[in-house]
């Protein structure tokens, strides 16, 4: 069969096809990108869905506040133009960083203080925030989705119909927006969804799964008075061809994008591995003629040697969301597809990607799998929060993760000139406002020190019972650390 268009499909697939098909509808396994629900279920004490990109190993919301804490502590004073507020004077949980996380409370009975939590997230996370950035204001997709998707303002090729028909009747190889009901061919008596997403994307006993339209439009974006977007970036203003077709999904859902996107199964012939047309139906979009079918449910031909390019990978974990600054350390990222071989046996091997502002980190990992990839970071790697990607075949990169580099806390002198004490060291961060003087600063016998001056490197505070041989405690907001009080000798 030769059709104008079709070449991109043979190149980039290397399609097996056969006259003969099993039909079972295998609903995808959700182990691949943003699962198929809506932004409402991103809720709940337990946050269970919202650590599925970002806290999926961490077991309790103690766990997670020790993580979370120095990742929102970072924002402060950084040249980001997030305006961070530690104290939120109303005493009112906080609505956003600018009003204050925390109130002060003190106990009049005791005179304990206490620091309100500003739990749960969604006291500020109101909204999505990932479709509030700028990023997505620029349609620039990939940012965060990496290359599983596409910019609608990129260029990539999106059909027409003097390319390939796309019609009602889907007598040629278009999907649809959402698909079509056939008779099982292997099960005459069953009915079975072909040529569109639901082919695989079905609910099953153990997940659920939501249409297209309502995924789409709990994002935020052009919903509910979003500055972010409008509906004519998915649907046309008038009724014409690309009102409610596969053309207006193409503008971020486009054929390399859709072909980049594969899993590993348990196929017992490569386990471990991912080969594209050489794998389990469901897994992916192009390891298996099902996937092919399950889209261009009405396509037959030949299979193309052609090589297949680089899978998209996909990064669900990493070991940390934060780490010290200035100490060499190994992160682990787990996920899916971080490497694959194409159909004429070349294997495709990640690197790690860093990025802070404008300088940039390309690291070789010292161990990789299809599903896990260690790395070691650079004790030269200074503060600050770090762009996270994981990236093969020269340029297919993984979705976006974010790691905070806090600064190193640590105390290298404490001396002591008559009542004035001098501490210098790395991390105590700026000055504590005055509410919470009572909490962060400079404790000796427990009995707070007034404080002089404070800076990231030297503390200099006075106090009438400082003397040699006691600790000097540091309070500051990346931790506590203590250092032995030192006279020094006169010459």
């Amino acid at each position: 069969m030769k059709m104008k268009g079709l070449k991109w499909l043979v190149a980039t697939t290397a399609l097996l096809v056969s006259a003969s098909f099993a039909y079972a509808v295998p609903p995808a396994p959700q182990n691949l990108g943003v699962k198929d629900t809506v932004f409402k279920n991103f809720s709940g004490q337990t946050y269970k869905l919202c650590r599925d990109c970002h806290t999926p190993g961490w077991l309790t919301l103690t766990d997670s506040d020790l993580k979370l804490k120095d990742k929102h502590h970072a924002l402060i004073n950084q040249p980001n133009g997030v305006v961070v507020s530690c104290n939120n004077a109303s005493g009112a949980l906080p609505a956003n960083l600018a009003t204050g996380c925390h109130a002060i409370t003190t106990d009049p009975n005791t005179g304990v203080f206490s620091v309100q939590s500003p739990r749960p997230c969604f006291n500020c996370h109101t909204k999505s925030p990932h479709h509030l950035t700028t990023q997505a204001a620029a349609q620039d997709c990939k940012h965060c989705h990496g290359s599983a998707i596409d910019n609608p303002t990129d260029g990539h090729w999106i059909p027409t119909n003097a390319d390939y028909a796309m019609d009602t009747s889907y007598n040629g190889m278009t999907p649809g927006t959402v698909g079509r009901s056939v008779t099982d061919p292997a099960n005459p008596g069953n009915t079975i969804i072909v040529q569109g997403c639901e082919a695989c994307h079905q609910p099953s006993a153990t997940q659920q799964i939501f249409a297209n339209k309502d995924t789409h439009h709990s994002t935020g974006i052009g919903q509910d008075g979003s500055p972010v977007g409008n509906c004519t970036w998915c649907h046309a203003a008038t009724g014409t061809d690309n009102n409610f077709t596969i053309r207006a999904c193409e503008a971020c859902h486009g054929i390399a994008s859709l072909h980049s996107i594969q899993g590993d199964s348990p196929n017992a012939a490569n386990l471990g591995t991912i080969v594209a047309s050489n794998e389990d139906k469901g897994f992916g979009h192009v390891g298996n003629n099902w996937d092919c079918q399950g889209c261009h449910f009405s396509w037959t031909g030949t299979a193309d040697s052609a090589a297949t390019a680089a899978t998209a990978p996909f990064v669900s974990d990493m070991s940390a969301v934060t780490l010290p600054a200035g100490v060499a350390n190994t992160l682990t990222i787990t996920g899916m597809a971080f490497t694959n071989l194409d159909s004429t046996g070349n294997s495709y091997i990640p690197t790690v990607i860093l990025a802070r502002g404008a300088e940039t980190f390309n690291l070789m990992p010292f161990s990789t799998s299809v599903s896990e990839v260690k790395v070691a970071l650079p004790a030269t790697l200074v503060a600050g929060m770090y762009e996270v990607r994981v990236s093969k075949g020269g340029g297919t990169v993984s979705n976006l993760k974010t790691l905070t580099l806090t600064p190193k806390l640590s105390v290298t002198n404490a001396l002591l000139t008559s009542t004035t004490l001098t501490i210098t060291g790395t991390g105590f961060g700026t000055a504590p406002t005055n509410e919470y003087q009572a909490l962060l600063g400079v404790f000796v016998d427990d009995v707070q020190a007034q404080i002089v001056s404070w800076s990231n490197t030297k503390i200099v505070a006075t106090g009438s019972n400082f003397a040699a041989g006691k600790q000097a405690l540091v309070k500051a907001v990346y931790g506590d650390v203590s250092r032995q009080i030192v006279v020094p000798i006169k010459k």
